[in-house]
């Protein structure tokens, strides 16, 4: 049986259980040796193409969920519902069947992913019971499954599953052993890519640490990426306050600096609003868990906080900066401290430098150097 010049083989395309039981059975009657293993142009087994086809399949059904179901459906129609069903459960047959018979689940595509990839690149947890019958069967064999094999990026499936959103996916491959604190060719760990999600909910960083509690792993809270960035630098990015809040109370520093010096206070202070609220529930969140911030710490330009707040025009979070201690005479690399910055930006300066001498004199402060000179020799009495 020779593969087409796209290097499939006939165990590619079959796609109905009692076809391939024939398949094997006729092969086996002629002593015919099955490649169960050949690979086709992109590196996909026949396992890796049923296992992509199921989820090709369920997004078909996906897309017709709404539409009405033709009962009478002809050959020459669009599929009914009914047998896309159909379809995707013999796929699944199918798949089982190439198990049993001895494909390698460990195999890898052009891409570098094993058949777990494949199934956890699915966003619908029903791949779960994918998942399951895979470790199934290599259990009954003593067969490993790779739990942690990374693609030619470092992914691995449990990257994956996370990735997707699949919690259930996560659940199940972190029982079955997967490393929780394995990190992507970027540095990205699970808690990372946890952290990048759009929507701020914090139910699948919560379910990660409980499973890892319980089996006694510790999870690298401040982990860093080939920026220096945490995880809790990345929610603060997204504006993701609930997962701040719980990274916080698994013990993240806040303190932390990424590659260009900036901490969550940095971060915070530099996104495309001026959230004073969020910058609030940050201070608040870690004065509660005993880790106050550094409102003066410095990034590799020596910038503060502040001086990235002005630099952002953002005016609230700045005066609320001021009023948690931020010093109003610290000069950048530049040498332009925060008064330099308020005069040369579109801000309404007058009220600005209003609000901050008035706090500056209720916190009985040191002297605000209003003539210090910047390394062009700019005074603020000049810029104004």
């Amino acid at each position: 049986m020779w593969p087409t010049r796209e290097g499939l083989t006939p165990a590619h395309f079959i796609c109905s259980i009692d076809l391939v039981e024939t398949f094997f059975n006729i092969n086996d009657e002629e002593n015919q040796t099955i490649q169960i293993n050949a690979r086709n142009i992109e590196g996909y087994t026949p396992l890796h193409s049923h296992l992509r086809m199921t989820s090709d399949q369920k997004k078909a059904v996906i897309e017709r969920k709404h539409e009405r179901v033709q009962e009478d459906a002809q050959d020459n129609e669009e599929p009914s519902l009914h047998l896309i069903l159909d379809m995707m459960n013999g796929c699944k047959k199918t798949a089982e069947a190439l198990l049993r018979r001895g494909a390698d689940p460990n195999i890898v595509t052009d891409k570098g992913q094993t058949c777990l990839h494949t199934i956890c690149w699915s966003d619908d947890d029903v791949e779960e019971n994918m998942a399951k019958m895979l470790f199934e069967i290599c259990d009954e064999k003593h067969q490993i499954v790779e739990v942690d094999a990374r693609d030619n990026e470092g992914w691995t499936p449990l990257h994956v599953a996370i990735r997707n959103g699949n919690i259930n996916l996560m659940k199940f491959l972190l029982t079955r052993g997967a490393a929780p604190n394995s990190v992507t060719d970027e540095g990205e760990s699970c808690l990372h890519i946890i952290c990048r999600s759009d929507d701020d909910d914090d139910n699948m960083a919560k379910l990660f640490f409980e499973i890892c509690d319980k089996k006694h792993q510790m999870v690298q809270v401040d982990a860093r990426d080939n920026d220096g960035r945490t995880p809790l630098h990345v929610s603060i990015r997204n504006g993701n306050i609930n997962l701040m809040k719980f990274l916080l109370t698994r013990g993240a520093n806040p303190n932390l600096a990424n590659e260009n010096g900036f901490t969550t206070l940095h971060i915070a202070c530099q996104r495309k609003y001026d959230d004073v609220d969020l910058l609030k529930m940050l201070f608040e969140a870690a004065d509660k868990f005993n880790k106050p911030l550094q409102v003066d710490a410095r990034d590799k330009s020596d910038c503060t906080p502040l001086h990235l707040a002005l630099n952002c025009g953002h005016e609230q979070i700045a005066e609320w900066l001021l009023r948690k201690g931020a010093d109003l005479n610290l000069a950048n690399a530049k040498g332009s401290t925060p008064l330099h910055l308020i005069s040369a930006g579109k801000m309404d300066y007058v009220d600005l430098l209003k609000a901050f001498f008035e706090i500056s004199d209720e916190q009985t402060r040191p002297p605000v150097k209003v003539d210090a000179r910047d390394n062009e020799g700019k005074r603020l009495s000049t810029m104004l």
